[in-house]
């Protein structure tokens, strides 16, 4: 890549390990519920009302939205919908979510993720629904992962403050502690070493 060459350390196996290791990281950054709703659910939220917009007013001229995004916020908008496959979204990675009708002229939507330029984009499906899933349920599957007022949301409420700042407070404190206690030991030394220099001219024989 751009010319340069690879370390001779850089074998397959490293690299292997390497790779594994990002996607391990990537993953736990938007593990758990709430971190996927305070992550990824807020593009959701947009999504959602985009979608919504559309069945209202379909006279709309808007058809299309598009946002550039970084790896991360794929990972973290797939893992809110718990359709994230584990792996670090590679360059170029696309996600598309498509409002349609049936032949009820009721409005659905499909998910599809294309990380690949040599194939096909791969369909996708949420937990408890069809690759085609209908909007009504597409909202009632979604609606726990929508953060409302993310900044409101990502708020800590007094006790969960309290159990943050707790050991936060115990941590500072002993870091604290720990410093002092290294100057402490630092100056003692300092002086005993003085000490033993001042000692040792002392009682240096005469010539």
């Amino acid at each position: 890549m751009n010319n340069l060459t690879e370390p001779g350390w850089l074998t397959d196996g490293v690299f292997t390990n390497i790779t594994h290791l990002a996607d391990i990281g990537m993953a736990n950054l938007f593990k758990g519920k709430d971190i996927g709703k305070l992550k990824g659910g807020n593009l959701v939220q947009l999504l959602t009302e985009n979608m919504n917009n559309k069945t209202k007013d379909e006279d709309s001229k808007m058809k299309f939205y598009m946002y550039s995004a970084h790896d991360t916020t794929l990972a973290a908008f797939l893992s809110a919908l718990q359709i994230y496959n584990g792996f670090q979204p590679p360059y170029a990675t696309c996600v598309g979510v498509e409002l349609w009708k049936n032949s009820k002229m009721e409005p659905y939507v499909k998910i599809w993720y294309r990380n690949d330029s040599t194939t096909e984009p791969y369909d996708l499906s949420i937990p408890g629904c069809n690759i085609t899933c209908s909007f009504n349920d597409f909202k009632a599957l979604t609606k726990d992962i929508l953060p409302g007022d993310i900044k409101k949301a990502c708020q800590l409420s007094s006790t969960d403050q309290m159990g943050y700042l707790i050991p936060v407070a115990v941590g500072v404190s002993v870091l604290v502690l720990v410093i002092i206690a290294l100057l402490a030991f630092k100056a003692i030394r300092s002086t005993n070493t003085k000490y033993r220099r001042q000692i040792n001219e002392d009682n240096e024989p005469c010539i």
